[in-house]
């Protein structure tokens, strides 16, 4: 019998009643007979299928809200409840998806109503359940791979407490007792635990872009697994891991104490006023020259824009709770990258850094808003005299990046031999391959079109 399986599933979790039911809908005569029922142990995502079967019924929604509210959703309520349609199905999830949102808006009209909130928390135990499943399957692809890689390694999960991606924390123990912190991530277009009713499909310059921060030293270790690309995941190894680590954002302008660790000398000499700090150049200049912490400060971010602007970054060097500081007794502060987001781009030329984007670096700002930034990122990165911001970026080619060409190449090999660890489709492995060697091109052109200009500047 086709459907055999998913009766037996319905007799295990709903009972007889709910089984011969779902039999009669498949056209088969029930197998559920006294004393002979057999019990399936169902698997995780089949029981969240009969768990939707059980909440998505169009009458209990009609019930709150009223037919021609519900008619209005344009969901397929029969798909919804179809068993044998795996709960990832894009129809199932997009229908899911349109609830959601639905309820949300409706929660203004009905929030304490009995028959509102009792609709709702079945919602929420159908999108807990959900969420469950594909953290599982994060969190049982992650523990293969540690244990693959580090043998006789014990992996241990705990929740990942922010972000809108779904992901876990992973404390891998080696055999010696050291312990690694992993931060684990469904890529950028996967499955979101709040804003998507689809996953995308895997960007590999996201990829691409972890390998470069870590080639250059700014991001953390990285690794790549998973078994397709609607699960595939990115672990980064804490950053603290090198030291006691601190994010930007527990920066406060107003609390010389978190400033003068990070600002050096320039936590007592700049304003808040922006322009009086531009007037004032000279004296800040001649503060920047004796102290080499705000010197050290003014070169990472002046890196970090660099970077950002060639990669196309966003909610990076303007949210301090992406990026922070290595603090070490032997030194002064190193940058550490912890998190970014690519630029929604429609085609791969998008990428390019052109003449009119390097007209944007000398104004200080391009898309990156740097004018409502605190007044050290700002000086550095905007208000600072534009000769001295050419100098300090071509130095930062000079230093951090003399080996770009090397670099990028390297973080290509490193990505590529990730997607084949992971035994992707030959298909995906196709558009994957392609993408990064279009980008990898794309991406040494703009290097060398950033570096020409600096030089070219008079």
């Amino acid at each position: 019998m086709k459907h055999l399986r998913h009766i037996l599933l319905a007799t295990t979790i709903l009972g007889s009643a709910e089984a011969a039911a779902a039999a009669e809908a498949f056209g088969d005569a029930s197998p559920v007979r006294p004393g002979s029922v057999e019990v399936v142990k169902p698997t995780p995502g089949e029981k969240v299928a009969l768990k939707q079967r059980e909440v998505f019924v169009k009458e209990r929604f009609i019930e709150v809200f009223g037919a021609e509210a519900v008619d209005e959703l344009g969901v397929d309520w029969e798909i919804l409840g179809d068993v044998t349609v795996s709960f990832e199905h894009s129809q199932k999830r997009h229908g899911t998806h349109r609830i959601k949102q639905f309820m949300k808006l409706q929660a203004r009209y009905h929030s304490g109503k009995e028959t509102f909130e009792r609709l709702n928390y079945t919602l929420s135990t159908v999108l807990t359940a959900q969420e469950m499943v594909h953290l599982a399957r994060l969190e049982d692809h992650a523990r293969i791979y540690f244990q693959s890689k580090y043998s006789s390694a014990t992996v241990k999960f705990s929740p990942k407490l922010d972000g809108v991606q779904l992901g876990s924390i992973a404390r891998v123990e080696l055999d010696g007792g050291e312990v690694k912190k992993y931060y684990i991530k469904i890529h950028s277009n996967g499955l979101a635990s709040e804003r998507s009713s689809t996953a995308g499909v895997l960007n590999p310059i996201e990829l691409l872009v972890y390998k470069v921060l870590a080639g250059f030293g700014l991001g953390s270790e990285t690794h790549f697994f998973g078994r397709d690309e609607s699960n595939f995941y990115i672990a980064t190894l804490d950053a603290s891991a090198e030291g006691r680590f601190e994010e930007y954002s527990k920066v406060d302008r107003k609390n010389r104490a978190t400033t003068a660790p990070v600002w050096g000398a320039l936590s007592t000499t700049l304003v808040e006023d922006d322009r009086a700090n531009e007037d004032n150049t000279e004296a800040v200049e001649r503060v920047i020259a004796e102290d080499p912490l705000a010197q050290s400060f003014i070169h990472q971010m002046s890196l970090l824009d660099v970077l950002a602007r060639l990669m196309v970054l966003t909610d990076l060097q303007t949210n301090g709770g992406n990026f922070g500081f290595i603090y070490n007794d032997t030194g002064l502060p190193t940058l550490k990258v912890i998190d970014f987001r690519l630029a929604e781009v429609t085609r791969a030329e998008e990428y390019e850094f052109t003449e009119s984007r390097f007209g944007g670096f000398l104004r200080g700002n391009g898309f990156f808003r740097y004018a409502s930034a605190d007044e050290a990122v700002c000086y550095a990165l905007r208000n600072r005299p534009k000769a001295l911001r050419v100098a300090e970026t071509l130095k930062v080619f000079e230093t951090q990046l003399l080996e770009w060409e090397e670099k990028i190449e390297q973080a290509k090999r490193e990505t590529i031999e990730a997607l084949i660890t992971a035994k992707l489709s030959t298909i995906e492995m196709e558009r994957l391959g392609k993408e990064l060697e279009t980008h990898t091109e794309i991406l040494k052109g703009s290097f060398a079109m950033f570096e020409r200009l600096l030089r070219e500047y008079k």
